[in-house]
């Protein structure tokens, strides 16, 4: 093997210095940075969650107190149906609904009372509704059922359009809608 020269020699000294600082550097040094990055936001993360559970803690009995007032105080129900049975109830549901649709310019055409269904400390009363009316109409009888104290839902709409043309040319087609719908609140379960 031939020598090296002298610069050569220099640069092969160098190289050597380098790999010996970067290797470690890269098997040993970087991997230890890498978890103890990762530890540390690991910590940072469980200390925001003790944060957060601390302050359910200390939240704990007003929560309590909240919950016993509204268990005490009557005016605190208002968004529950109330009535000494289901069936009381569900007939009170109807009138309601009924003067709703008549008020908004429908007609009913039937209403069903569907069986109670019990939903953990509640149980939900459920009404089927036809009716027809128009657009304006549903609108206002839409609203008017979601928007009201005792707080009732809708489910299951189904809105169907029966068009009916006027009888000379030029007049405006009359357009009325066959709706039906499930219309449910929720009261306490005795």
């Amino acid at each position: 093997m031939k020598p090296l020269s002298p610069t050569a020699g220099r640069i092969v000294a160098v190289a050597l210095l380098v790999a010996a600082v970067a290797l470690p550097y890269r098997l040993i040094v970087a991997p230890l940075q890498d978890d103890y990055q990762q530890l540390t936001e690991e910590v940072e993360a469980r200390r925001d969650m003790l944060a957060r559970y601390q302050r359910l803690a200390d939240s704990r009995d007003a929560l309590r107190q909240q919950l016993q007032t509204l268990r005490e105080d009557p005016a605190a129900q208002a968004g529950y149906l109330t009535g000494d049975s289901e069936t009381l109830v569900a007939a009170e549901l109807q009138n309601v609904v009924r003067s709703i649709v008549e008020r908004g310019g429908g007609r009913l055409e039937s209403t069903q009372i569907m069986p109670a269904a019990a939903e953990g400390a509640f149980r939900r009363v459920t009404l089927r509704v036809r009716m027809t009316t128009n657009t304006e109409g549903l609108s206002r009888i839409l609203y008017d059922l979601e928007s009201m104290l005792p707080y009732l839902f809708l489910d299951s709409l189904d809105i169907v359009s029966s068009e009916r043309r006027g009888r000379g040319a030029g007049q405006p087609k009359d357009s009325s809608l066959s709706v039906s719908y499930d219309v449910f609140g929720y009261m306490r379960a005795s």
